[in-house]
């Protein structure tokens, strides 16, 4: 009976000793959401990149991913349901509504003092959208201001002076523009002196614009968003130049034409700098190069750009959030993207990754002169964005394919865009 006893007690005592030791374990992962938009691709790529993440934060980070066309309208619903991603990618014609919202968090306080995060290594006119007095509503991520490529063979061929060479003498104007435009233009051969990315495609019409309508000295609205001001001289000067290239010199591609730069068929076209994948790899026949946007009557006007960045939902888990925030905007992963999403980090795309393109090509000098230095100087605005957008870009379109019709003038086109915009703006 002693020897049982005797067992029982230093069993007991292994219990008290053991028992302890089993039930102290590492926390369980923290779940955060992340929600995205692209394929399938995409999202492995993020689930990837977000591995180190997981281990230096005992955390799990679900990437969502959500068609863009439904991304608004689902986000909306989630948000309403308090069911939305801890961390949302948004672009920027959605970012007025999601801020007014009153749903997503300041982010000031976390990256304005992290001295490692180097908050100011964003070029300043990327942020302007996200941010509203000192409150930092967001942080972008990829932004896409414009270039035009141009086929230097046209213009060697007839003997005009490159873009490149005009804005180096100071003269790259958006009078030369239509100028050299004009001139490379060969029905003949089916060759367009110019294409301004969705200029003539639905939907686009607004941003396929808006660097020829703000060199110009005029803008689609007020900088408060109450009032459609393109019915300004510079405005209606804008229209007019953009009809009379479609339907008088017929110098810019047709309505419906799909002709592409790399056919070799467009002397001059605007497009995003990532366009320059299509034209690597012996995929041209000809030279070619890129410059930034013409100089207008007011010299200094911003270069247009959409912009997408991440935002943090007001939730249990905010601080985890910002910390991926952070983690996912930072140097070293924006580095890791730059081709995919040119970083409007001043240290990114100053670096060697981004300069030294593929192939050389484009060269640094271009680089430098079309792109970066343009972000620099004279800086960047996002497209128009407001809350009610969706139905102004609807009422916008609908005027620019009446436009197309020729039987109204550009100026009877922008007042009637006027009557239709304005009340929507209140």
């Amino acid at each position: 009976m002693k020897k049982l006893l005797s067992l029982m007690l230093c069993l007991t005592i292994l219990l008290g000793l053991t028992v302890p030791l089993t039930t102290v374990s590492a926390s369980a992962p923290t779940t955060i959401k992340l929600s995205i938009w692209g394929n399938d691709a995409r999202k492995t790529t993020f689930e990837e990149l977000v591995k180190p993440f997981e281990e230096a934060n005992n955390a799990k980070v679900e990437v969502v991913l959500v068609p863009f066309a439904e991304y608004m309208q689902k986000i909306s619903i989630q948000l309403a349901s308090r069911t939305a991603p801890d961390v949302i990618w948004l672009a920027e014609k959605m970012i007025p509504q999601f801020i007014a919202s009153g749903e997503l968090i300041d982010l000031a306080p976390y990256v304005k003092s992290d001295a490692e995060y180097d908050f100011a290594d964003f070029f300043p006119t990327t942020l302007t959208l996200f941010t509203q007095n000192d409150t930092v509503y967001g942080i972008p991520f990829s932004f896409g201001p414009r270039v035009i490529f141009y086929n230097k063979t046209l213009f060697l061929e007839k003997g005009l002076k490159t873009p490149t060479e005009l804005f180096k003498e100071g003269n790259w104007t958006l009078e030369e523009f239509y100028k050299s435009a004009k001139e490379l233009t060969d029905p003949s051969k089916g060759i367009y002196g110019m294409k301004l990315q969705g200029a003539t495609e639905p939907t686009a019409y607004t941003n396929s614009l808006y660097d020829i309508v703000l060199a110009n000295d005029a803008d689609y609205f007020n900088s408060e968003m109450t009032e459609f001001t393109l019915d300004s001289p510079g405005g209606i000067k804008s229209m007019q130049e953009f009809y009379d290239a479609l339907f008088v010199d017929e110098s810019h591609v047709k309505p419906g034409d799909q002709t592409q730069f790399e056919t070799g068929k467009i002397a001059l076209a605007r497009d995003t700098f990532s366009y320059a994948a299509n034209l690597r790899g012996g995929k041209v026949d000809f030279e070619w190069d890129i410059i930034g946007a013409p100089k207008g009557p007011k010299a200094d006007a911003k270069i247009t750009t959409g912009f997408a960045g991440y935002h943090v939902v007001k939730g249990p888990n905010e601080e985890l959030a910002v910390e991926l925030v952070k983690y996912l905007t930072s140097k070293e992963i924006s580095t890791k993207l730059v081709s995919t999403f040119p970083s409007p980090r001043r240290s990114v795309l100053n670096s060697d990754e981004f300069l030294n393109q593929p192939e050389g090509l484009p060269c640094v000098e271009s680089v430098k002169l079309a792109f970066v230095d343009a972000i620099e100087d004279p800086g960047v605005v996002s497209y128009p964005a407001h809350e009610n957008y969706q139905k102004i870009e609807v009422e916008i379109n609908k005027l620019f394919e009446m436009m197309f019709t020729k039987e109204y003038t550009p100026e009877q086109i922008v007042k009637m865009m006027k009557e239709k915009v304005d009340p929507l703006l209140k």
